[in-house]
């Protein structure tokens, strides 16, 4: 979950931004702000619900420190009938 004053980078921003100032912007009621789904890998928001970030993590590898440790690769599904 995100937390006040968390801040993301949007895929063509000039600096970071408040999610909370970002889900203003697309309209998400207070109540429904607070469940807003996010991604958190070591302290950073990498994904969010309806936002293209910047920060180049979309389905991409992340960690892994060689040849012989791949790291993990993120895939983020979400069931239409859900949202």
């Amino acid at each position: 979950a995100w937390q006040p004053g968390d801040r993301i980078e949007l895929l063509h921003s000039r600096g970071p931004k408040k999610v909370k100032e970002v889900l203003s912007h697309m309209h998400v009621a207070g109540d429904e702000r607070a469940l807003w789904p996010v991604v958190v890998w070591q302290g950073k928001i990498i994904w969010m619900r309806g936002v293209k970030l910047g920060n180049g993590l979309d389905g991409k590898r992340m960690g892994g420190e060689g040849e012989d440790d791949p790291g993990c690769v993120l895939e983020i599904r979400e069931t239409p009938e859900l949202l």
